[in-house]
């Protein structure tokens, strides 16, 4: 459990990074199949949703926090190209980032009211 719980912070920490099951696996001494089972019962999600859950997270805050470009962010949680962060950002959040950089603002205003 030690070792799951570990795996997730190093995670958290290190979104950016290219991340593999098996760099973890060989990181942290533990079965593959031992670390992908038991991490999605301890959070109710595999591994590598988590990684890219955490990614997302850290783009959305820099969306709202930042003005950096799109394509600087993809760069910076880990994405090789814009489009294909889009992409998932889309997936994860329903919304393109350029939308949300916008609509993220509006609901600010709006709550702030």
């Amino acid at each position: 459990m030690k070792i799951i719980k570990e795996i997730k912070t190093y995670l958290e920490e290190n979104s950016h990074e290219d991340i593999h099951i098996v760099t973890l696996v060989r990181q942290f001494g533990i079965n593959e199949f031992k670390l992908k089972t038991i991490f999605k019962q301890v959070y109710g999600i595999t591994v590598m949703r988590y990684l890219r859950k955490c990614r997302m997270d850290r783009a959305q805050d820099m969306l709202v926090n930042t003005d950096l470009e799109i394509k600087e962010i993809a760069f910076l949680i880990g994405f090789k190209y814009a489009h294909h962060f889009s992409k998932v950002y889309q997936a994860h959040f329903h919304v393109l980032p350029k939308d949300a950089r916008g609509h993220i603002y509006d609901n600010l205003l709006i709550n702030k009211s």
